[in-house]
């Protein structure tokens, strides 16, 4: 998908070092070398001022109008297929999170659970609890959000490397519906109620919202829960 890859990158660094050495470069295929139109054809041009010809050893291509335009179509066949592909997977997505999964990276105190393509996430004890203690004491207006995040170490919560949360870590998690058991992912559109237990209680999360948007509005029925009754 990209120029960028090492491998491909030595390869062009010692095909400059060995300029007039080098009589071609075999490739299985035109999308084993690029996956993007714009990008094939530059390094098409970039092989050819080093005088290298680029040869398919499973696609006969003439160096003839006629096989440099199947040679383009080749190249852009390839960018259709990777971009249909990508857009499969972003489909399987957005059915799998309207369905309440989480199968990104777990969020910290909590694990991904269940097989590769039925996956989703649940809370980790004793983390869990910490970080509710933390919403739960937010909640309460009585306290700076550094005040908690230098008292939550004292509590234990840390991340998965036994490090302190740093603040704007610790900033990002107090913002993150996933805690109160909803998924986020505005780039696919998505935000509705995971199928996941949440740390948090919803009104908990909502008032420690209030409270950082600067608004002092009290919502009704927040006492402290533990994370998993």
């Amino acid at each position: 998908k990209t120029i960028y890859r090492t491998s491909l990158q030595k390869m062009m660094k010692y095909c400059t070092l060995m300029e007039g050495k080098i009589d071609a470069v075999l490739i299985y295929r035109i999308d084993r070398l690029s996956r993007e139109t714009a990008d094939y054809i530059a390094l098409r041009v970039f092989f050819n001022k080093l005088g290298i010809k680029l040869v398919s050893t499973s696609e006969p291509i003439e160096n003839t109008p006629t096989g440099r335009f199947l040679e383009n179509v080749l190249a852009s066949s390839a960018q259709m297929d990777n971009e249909i592909r990508g857009e499969r997977s972003k489909n399987g997505m957005i059915d799998r999170l309207k369905q309440g999964r989480w199968m990104f990276q777990a969020p910290l105190g909590m694990k991904t659970v269940g097989e590769k393509g039925a996956s989703n996430i649940e809370p980790v004890e004793p983390t869990a609890s910490h970080i509710n203690k933390v919403f739960v004491t937010l909640s309460s207006g009585l306290t700076t959000v550094e005040e908690v995040r230098r008292d939550s170490v004292r509590w234990g919560l840390v991340t998965n490397k036994g490090k302190a949360l740093s603040t704007s870590m610790f900033h990002k998690m107090i913002r993150n519906p996933i805690y109160k058991g909803y998924l986020d992912v505005p780039s696919m559109g998505i935000y509705q109620k995971g199928s996941f237990k949440a740390i948090v209680d919803e009104k908990v999360f909502d008032q420690v919202q209030y409270i950082l948007d600067g608004k002092r509005k009290k919502i009704s029925g927040i006492k402290f829960v533990k994370a998993l009754e």
